[in-house]
């Protein structure tokens, strides 16, 4: 072979691979183009979701931020606290429930500082159950802040967390001071009208609506022994009770008197 077509077959190689070279260089430029172009699309897809994600997140800014605001200042007294009864948070209603001015103030405090001291263990006790049920839990304490004392109802309900140091309880607070002093004025007046009840020099007496005789006095008793028979008297009650429900007004010795008037033909027990 001359020296001449040795270089022409050279050239020819080199050409080849030249040409190898460049199919390979379009490729690359192809799968460049490629990648670059979905990476483009991704971009957008992400830089969309991640304004989606920030108005979100604006948006449930928002709303913690209107929560937070009626939590602050909701009327009602809210207390947060951990298992031992030490406060965590507190609303401002909560706060001045317990005598402070700022919702912060009693962080740290515990709750039964502020409890009567024959409270406390029922405080504990209904602590403990909202913790092992989960559940909505009541109970009624007795406040103490500084010199005034109220009752208060608790509706409870423990939050479990996946670290137990950071499990609460929240506690809303109901004012019922009114309610128990309505019903211990009702206990007093109903002690003080029973003492008149058995006390009365006249014959006083309760019916049920069966017309049954449920509760008398000493001056009935008396009364109800001098009569005979019994049924007598009997009878000029149920005559009373139906007098008295027709808004009739008539007295026990109105009807004694015509009952016992000689002149006045009576019914017999057999009618």
């Amino acid at each position: 072979m001359s020296t001449s077509n040795r270089d022409h077959l050279s050239q020819a190689e080199l050409l080849r691979v030249i040409q190898g070279m460049e199919q390979d260089a379009a490729s690359e430029l192809h799968e460049h183009t490629r990648l670059q172009t979905n990476l483009q699309n991704d971009n957008r897809i992400l830089q969309t979701r991640n304004e989606a994600l920030q108005k979100s997140h604006e948006k449930l800014e928002a709303s913690l931020a209107q929560y937070m605001s009626l939590y602050e200042h909701a009327p009602i007294p809210c207390v947060c606290v951990d298992s031992k009864g030490i406060i965590r948070q507190t609303n401002l209603a909560g706060a001045q429930m317990l005598g402070a001015s700022k919702a912060t103030a009693l962080n740290g405090l515990s709750v039964l500082n502020f409890l009567a001291e024959d409270h406390r263990v029922a405080f504990l006790a209904h602590l403990k159950q909202a913790f092992l049920f989960n559940q909505i839990e009541t109970t009624e304490l007795q406040i103490v802040a500084g010199e005034e004392k109220r009752f208060m109802r608790l509706n409870s309900i423990a939050l479990p967390m996946s670290n137990p140091k950071l499990a609460c309880c929240w506690s809303t607070y109901t004012d019922i001071t009114d309610l128990k002093r309505a019903e211990w004025a009702l206990r007093t007046a109903g002690v003080n009208v029973k003492a008149i009840f058995d006390n009365a020099g006249h014959p006083m007496w309760s019916i049920d609506r069966s017309q049954a005789i449920i509760a008398s006095n000493d001056a009935f008793q008396e009364l109800r022994s001098q009569l005979e028979p019994n049924s007598m008297l009997d009878e000029i009650l149920k005559g009373l009770y139906v007098r008295a429900l027709s808004g009739e007004r008539c007295t026990l010795e109105q009807a004694l008197s015509v009952s016992l008037d000689p002149s006045i033909p009576q019914p017999s027990r057999g009618a």
